[in-house]
């Protein structure tokens, strides 16, 4: 948290930025003392087993990786592709 406020303090607006620092933290130190320590969504009944979550991350890594790459080759045929009618008309200028 010190370097934060450091590496702010160092910025152009340097009052700015750490007005605005301690501004969030008394914020949050004032809701701590109002609501107490809560959880806003409430707890987790159910928890997943460590062998469940081991098969699982990996899974859901590559399925992430996959739709992210298709996106991204998907994106980069629109930006190469020769028919740009749509992108070059009057109407989205």
């Amino acid at each position: 948290m010190a370097f934060a406020i450091e590496e702010l303090a160092a910025a152009f607006e340097q009052k700015v930025a750490v007005m605005v620092m301690a501004a969030v933290m008394i914020s949050g130190l004032v809701s701590l003392g109002i609501a107490g320590d809560y959880v806003y969504f409430g707890m987790m009944k159910r928890h997943l087993a460590i062998r469940d979550i081991a098969i699982l991350a990996p899974v859901m890594g590559v399925l992430g990786g996959l739709t992210g790459g298709a996106f991204s080759r998907a994106l980069g045929a629109m930006a190469t592709a020769t028919n740009v009618r749509w992108f070059l008309s009057e109407d989205i200028r």
